[in-house]
């Protein structure tokens, strides 16, 4: 590794930043898989600069517009530098939007909406069985959001279409999954008061609480699982002269 080659020290998604890391962009043509695009650039480069050029690439291998370019990253890729460029290039995007993008209190919003009986929800269907059965996948909605920005100079306002949808199979591995971390973080919980060799014991209220709710925070449940504290307090007498 030297200072000025391909692999470098940068952020690592498998939280190993003592390894160096190499970054290899690839775009291909569906639903072919055919590589049409190969970047490959030093691993402390940031993500979102290298769509662009990746897709300026991609476009000159396909001079024809109407292009759809689709993405799975939650963040990178919706860049608003790079959802403006392929706007302004006759060409089309789809990806999911992270919490960048479309904050937590903005999907309330919606969501709001939806709760009030104002927003209707369109069902999405798997194709029909050999035997004419098709299954229930999920529910959504869409709209349209009006957006800003500069791309060469030239301001742009352009329509973007958005799609909020509720995945049931998704949402019901997220209940099971919730509702096994409120049981292990209540059976944490309530082993603070076990007693035995090897537990420790909390004689003052404040450390108890600190555990508990370290507990919570651990296992993600700290607004989901309320915990009460009692505390009892015995005067010992004298022992006999």
């Amino acid at each position: 590794m030297t200072p000025d080659g391909l692999f470098q020290f940068g952020h690592s998604k498998d939280h190993r930043p003592d390894l160096p890391q190499v970054k290899i962009k690839l775009t291909t043509l569906d639903p072919l898989g055919l590589p049409i695009v190969t970047q490959i650039v030093p691993g402390n480069n940031s993500d979102d600069p290298l769509y662009v050029p990746a897709i300026r690439q991609a476009q000159a291998c396909l001079p024809t517009r109407g292009l759809t370019h689709i993405g799975d990253t939650l963040r990178e890729m919706g860049a608003l530098d790079t959802r403006a460029y392929i706007h302004h290039s006759r060409d089309y995007y789809l990806m999911p939007l992270g919490l960048v993008q479309m904050s937590a209190e903005a999907i309330d919003e919606r969501l709001a909406l939806v709760w009030r009986k104002k927003q209707p929800l369109t069902s999405i269907y798997s194709p029909r069985d050999p035997e004419g059965h098709r299954e229930k996948l999920a529910v959504g909605f869409e709209w349209r959001e009006t957006l800003q920005a500069t791309v060469a100079d030239t301001p742009m306002i352009w329509s973007e279409r958005r799609l909020l949808v509720h995945s049931l199979r998704y949402a019901a591995a997220q209940e099971k999954s919730l509702r096994a971390r409120l049981a292990e973080a209540q059976h944490a919980v309530l082993a603070l008061n076990q007693r035995g060799r090897g537990r420790r014991s909390y004689p003052e209220m404040a450390p108890l609480q600190a555990a508990a709710e370290a507990l919570l925070e651990q296992h993600a449940v700290t607004e989901l699982l309320q915990v009460t504290y009692h505390a009892q307090t015995a005067r010992l007498r004298p022992a006999p002269r």
